[in-house]
């Protein structure tokens, strides 16, 4: 028998809440003169290292050569005052290999993720593409897919 369980969430559910929480610490650092208690500085660290091991989920190498950045968007104010992210941005650099094994131009593909209640949307907001890949749906369907199934693959809260 378990006593303790614990929950497994989507990893873009697990970075803005990681981020948000961030967040609250970062402003009642800034509302404190004397700054955070030994315990709070312990969650910030503790917070630092989840948001490091939640990056490291996002997909890397197969193409993603230089690593994968997400950015959050951070609703400017809100009536509880408490900080919310209403948007992940990405950019996923991308690296394709032609028929012959060689590595093309990169690509980079930028998406914004809105977390809906019932699931997440991941839009295009701009590609930056060679004239190699522009006519190749393939990468850019790969590139979507990838990101799409790492972000709401579960990692334990």
């Amino acid at each position: 028998m378990t006593i303790l369980s614990v929950s497994k969430l989507p990893l873009y559910q697990q970075l803005v809440h990681t981020w948000q929480h961030q967040k609250r610490m970062e402003n009642m650092r800034g509302a404190r003169p004397e700054g955070l208690n030994e315990f709070q500085t312990q969650v910030v660290e503790a917070l630092d290292k989840r948001l490091e091991f939640l990056l490291e989920q996002l997909p890397s190498g197969s193409g993603f050569d230089s690593g994968v950045k997400v950015t959050p968007l951070w609703l400017a104010r809100t009536l509880d005052h408490n900080p919310t992210v209403t948007a992940i941005f990405i950019d996923a650099p991308f690296h394709p290999m032609n028929e012959n094994g060689f590595y093309e131009e990169w690509i980079t593909a930028r998406y914004t993720l809105e977390p809906y209640f019932i699931g997440p949307e991941l839009f295009p907001r701009k590609h930056d593409l060679t004239p190699y890949a522009q006519g190749d749906t393939q990468i850019l369907e790969y590139i979507e897919e990838t990101l799409y199934q790492a972000l709401v693959s579960e990692v334990e809260a």
